[in-house]
This record gives C-alpha cells, sequence and structure tokens, in this order.
C-alpha cells in the first residue's frame, strides 16, 4: 500500500525500515488495546473539560521496558497521564527482537 494510502496514524509506518514496520505492522492492534484498557482520564483535565489528541513517541526495547522520547501537546494535564498510561500499558505489548520507535495517537474526549 503506497504511504498516502495508509490510515493517517500509520503514515509513520511507511517510512521504517522493513522489519520494524512488519513488527508495528503486526503488533499496533495489540499495543492500541493495551494504552486503551490502561487509559486514564486525568482528574483535573476532566474538571477543565480539556480534549485532544497526544502523540507519544517511544523506544519499546527487546527486554520490553520502555523509554518516552516525546510527547506532542500543549495539555500538561494530559501530559503527565499519557506517560503512566504507556508505563503502565507496556507490561502487555509485545516484545521485538530489537529495539524499536513507535509512535501512538492516545485520544481523549469527554462524553457530552
Amino acid at each position: 500500500m503506497h504511504p498516502k494510502n495508509l490510515p493517517s496514524d500509520r503514515k509513520d509506518l511507511a517510512t521504517k525500515r522493513p522489519r520494524e514496520k512488519d513488527f508495528i505492522k503486526l503488533n499496533y492492534d495489540k499495543i492500541i488495546k493495551a494504552i486503551n484498557e490502561a487509559k486514564f482520564y486525568p482528574r483535573k483535565a476532566r474538571m477543565l473539560r480539556i480534549e485532544g489528541v497526544v502523540k507519544v513517541k517511544f523506544l519499546l526495547k527487546k527486554d520490553g521496558d520502555i523509554e518516552i522520547l516525546s510527547i506532542i501537546t500543549n495539555k500538561r494535564f494530559l501530559k503527565k497521564a499519557v506517560k503512566k498510561i504507556i508505563q503502565d500499558a507496556s507490561g502487555d505489548f509485545p516484545k521485538p527482537q530489537k529495539d524499536i520507535e513507535i509512535t501512538v495517537p492516545i485520544e481523549f474526549r469527554l462524553r457530552s
């Protein structure tokens, strides 16, 4: 599939090395599921009705450890939560054969 035809949250797959791309392609849904199961809405963000999508880039190491590389948001109450969510979810991430960078969006939406 051509990179411009990929869903927006998977466009970065096209620029990865083949092995990394295959790992992400095969395990993306498992990673997102683990993140969604660990996701929580920070109380302060909920009270202030803060919503948005936070992009997080992390290094998933072959031993299963993670290292947060960047969190893209201007909403500080969500930034702190994303660090905890990724840390908590990482125990359920599949382990790669070698260290791999992964970028995922985490959406925070309040119900009306």
